[in-house]
């Protein structure tokens, strides 16, 4: 992360994520790695160069910091910014969910290097064939369980960029299986398991599993949005 000064030279940090008390002011354009996200992502919790944490509210942050400590692992060896566990609260569509520590921090995910099919939105997004599957799908797989959440950085929605895991299993890779996730078409994710996503996503569509039984009519979800 950069921080981001707007209206001053440089940017209120905080003991908490909602309060007043400025112990620190951060010059302009520092780089720091998220630790915590609160209040859906408007609060974020940083780690400066020199050793000391604090919040500042997310207008005042952009980009995703490049290397942060982890203990995770992965096939490309590219380690998380963080490691989190807590429960599943809510399924929001196939490929976010919002997650709850033990400290009752609540976790906005979005399941890195994968895409599901778009689900409805008011009259004007009608949504795609298979994104309420895939919702449901999701729902049983996770809502009201216990993850293990490996963060990779933060979208521009100030959603965690995260790998989903139960028991070990890699729920980002079941949705792909059971075809009703694609690998993520856009910008490079730095997604570490993308090698075995694509695997995943090759043998689904071969066996026509899920939303590739549309054959020629199927539309990414990425073609969709724009």
């Amino acid at each position: 992360m950069e921080i981001k000064a707007t209206r001053q030279a440089d940017v209120p940090f905080h003991q908490e994520p909602h309060g007043t008390n400025d112990f620190h002011r951060v010059p302009d354009g520092t780089r720091a790695t998220v630790i915590d996200v609160a209040q859906e992502g408007r609060w974020v919790k940083l780690s400066l160069p020199d050793g000391r944490t604090g919040w500042v509210t997310s207008r005042y942050v952009s980009g995703t910091s490049a290397s942060a400590p982890s203990t995770g692992t992965s096939p490309s060896g590219k380690t998380p910014q963080r490691i989190e566990e807590g429960m599943v609260e809510r399924v929001a569509d196939g490929d976010t969910v919002r997650v709850i520590t033990a400290n009752q921090t609540k976790l906005r995910i979005w399941m890195l290097g994968i895409d599901a099919p778009e689900t409805p939105k008011g009259s004007k997004f009608p949504g795609q064939p298979y994104g309420p599957e895939a919702e449901a799908y999701l729902k049983r797989l996770v809502e009201g369980k216990r993850v293990r959440v490996e963060i990779y950085g933060v979208d521009r929605y100030r959603r965690l960029l995260s790998t989903m895991f139960i028991d070990g299993k890699d729920i980002n890779l079941a949705m792909i299986e059971v075809g009703l996730a694609e690998v993520y078409r856009g910008p490079e994710s730095g997604n570490p398991y993308k090698q075995q996503y694509q695997a995943a996503e090759k043998a689904a569509r071969a066996a026509r599993k899920g939303m590739w039984v549309l054959g020629n009519t199927y539309e990414s979800p990425r073609a969709y949005r724009t």
